[in-house]
């Protein structure tokens, strides 16, 4: 973050912690698999950032 919004921002990291049996099923997809659409997989394993300036 640029010194400039350091003083005004704050920034937080939130690592997800996915269950065992989403991890065991991700590592069971081959690279030519794809998991149901609906299951997000991908959110599971993001981090996700949040920035808050006052």
């Amino acid at each position: 973050m640029p010194q400039a919004l350091s003083t005004q921002c704050s920034m937080s990291v939130h690592t997800p912690t996915p269950s065992e049996e989403t991890l065991s099923f991700a590592q069971s997809l081959d690279k030519e698999d794809a998991p149901p659409e609906d299951m997000d997989l991908g959110k599971q394993f993001a981090q996700k950032v949040t920035v808050q300036c006052q």
